[in-house]
């Protein structure tokens, strides 16, 4: 049970009050400009005791599931996204299996060949012995295709970022829109 107070006005009626408001100017429906007392002011007025509605009802409502819903989606987005930023584009040797390597004469270590000038030479050397010129459609194709795939998951991340980004900030505007409209306070007709 909650306490509250019945603030008289000059037209009959009461208005309810709580301590909470002590010192704010609310609005009877005559129009009158009506100053809550502070606390010792409003010990000298009647008293009318309220079930007052359960916290925990109140505290977690549509706006915070939304807020939360959105923020955690954000998170796992962004980290989806972060991880396909910071993972490295696939390079030829990553696409390439080991047959289609050793036919171009290279293997999994090719890092002799790179060391120097000459060895870079005799590398294209054996590349264009095997017959491979420049813009061999499978081998390409596919290496595109990954990196494709690699740039598409990260965009992907950041849309969806974005969408969960939003969902927080609209349930963040109806949060703070319902804060704004409190509920006007029932007024009491002096008969009663």
């Amino acid at each position: 049970m909650k306490t509250t107070y019945l603030l008289p006005c000059q037209c009959g009626e009461k208005l309810q009050v709580d301590a909470s408001e002590s010192g704010l100017v609310m609005k009877c429906h005559c129009g009158a400009d009506l100053e809550v007392p502070n606390l010792r002011g409003l010990a000298r007025l009647e008293r009318v005791a309220v079930e007052a509605p359960p916290a925990s009802a109140a505290a977690w409502g549509g706006a915070q599931r939304g807020i939360a819903v959105g923020a955690v989606i954000t998170l796992l987005a962004l980290a989806f996204a972060v991880y396909w930023t910071v993972k490295p584009l696939p390079r030829p040797r990553d696409v390439f299996d080991d047959s289609e390597l050793t036919r171009l004469g290279m293997g999994r270590n090719e890092e002799p060949l790179t060391r120097t000038p000459a060895g870079v030479v005799e590398l294209w050397r054996r590349v264009e012995a095997q017959g491979l010129t420049p813009g061999d459609p499978p081998l390409v194709e596919r290496y595109h295709r990954e990196r494709r795939i690699q740039v598409w998951w990260r965009v992907a991340g950041y849309i969806v970022a974005g969408c969960g980004l939003v969902i927080v900030l609209v349930s963040l505007a109806f949060h703070w829109s319902g804060r704004s409209r409190s509920p006007r306070r029932q007024a009491i007709a002096a008969g009663s």
